[in-house]
């Protein structure tokens, strides 16, 4: 038949033109095709559905999938020359994606500037890139309010998948032991992952790391300062008489409390290091004059 055909409009913009609540069904026993569309020629949809009013009082839904058992697929995308479905949306709001070739992108996402920023690959691998981010709700205020984040079997670990300059493959994961930071020349979870651990916190606490070094503390060279006064030791017995520590050092009870800053504390012993050292100068300095005195 030639020309357009129109139903709830005279004027039908395509070969088939429907205006209104468009229902195509069967009966239980009914099967095949309900609705078939060819389109073989180029530069043409299949089938399009027009919204025509962008006004904010008429609502509704382009194309509305109505199935009542959560099995049956309302909507699915078939490969004709594999003869296989490759993508089906099923009643229950699953979504199945499926033979998939390694290197295609089973899911893509694309930003404003065409630029893929989101991909699921055929074989599972995630793909966040081009400065996109994963990002985890912050709004929890306390350790005790806190949720899960990431979830992953006993044993797993967030490793890199190519090494870094100097020919390390790194890794961070936990076991039942504690939580492990290291490196592997082979590449981590193959069968010649040969993993040497560097930095490692147990279930108690503990650390256990190669070297440590803290930054931005102070240091004890003033006590080498000509205004520098150095307490005399009857002062410094009397004070460990009545505090039971040294001066300028914090009490046990105040460690107990307010924790122990490695930092500050180096800074501290090198202070009293220092101050040994001039009073051995000084008691040397005394101990020759009384050599002199004596001959």
């Amino acid at each position: 038949m030639p020309g357009n055909v129109g139903i709830g409009t005279s004027s039908p913009l395509g070969k088939l033109d429907v205006r209104g609540a468009t229902y195509i069904g069967s009966g239980l026993t009914a099967t095949g095709t309900m609705l078939s569309v060819n389109q073989n020629a180029p530069n043409q949809n299949g089938l399009d559905v027009f919204l025509t009013s962008s006004s904010s009082t008429i609502t509704g839904v382009g194309i509305n999938t109505i199935v009542n058992n959560p099995n049956r697929i309302a909507i699915n995308v078939y490969d004709e020359q594999n003869q296989s479905n490759m993508l089906s949306i099923y009643g229950d709001g699953r979504i199945l994606i499926q033979h998939q070739t390694d290197q295609n992108s089973s899911i893509e996402v694309k930003n404003q500037n065409n630029n893929s920023v989101f991909e699921v690959s055929g074989n599972g691998n995630v793909n966040i890139k081009n400065k996109a981010k994963l990002i985890f709700d912050g709004s929890q205020p306390n350790w005790n309010t806190w949720q899960s984040a990431i979830c992953a079997p006993m044993g797993a670990a967030w490793v890199t998948s190519e090494p870094e300059p100097n020919g390390f493959y790194t890794g961070l994961g936990m076991t039942t032991t504690g939580l492990y930071y290291g490196r592997s020349e082979n590449e981590i979870g193959s069968q010649n992952t040969n993993i040497q651990y560097l930095f490692a916190v147990n279930l108690e606490g503990k650390i256990v790391a190669r070297a440590i070094k803290i930054y931005d503390f102070g240091w004890a060279d003033y006590v080498f300062d000509q205004d520098y006064v150095l307490r005399n030791l009857s002062e410094v017995e009397l004070f460990i008489q009545k505090n039971g520590h040294l001066p300028d050092v914090p009490s046990e009870d105040e460690l107990k409390e307010e924790g122990l800053d490695l930092g500050k504390m180096q800074e501290i012993q090198m202070s009293k290091i220092e101050e040994l050292t001039l009073y051995i100068i000084d008691l040397e300095k005394r101990i020759l004059e009384l050599e002199v005195s004596d001959k």
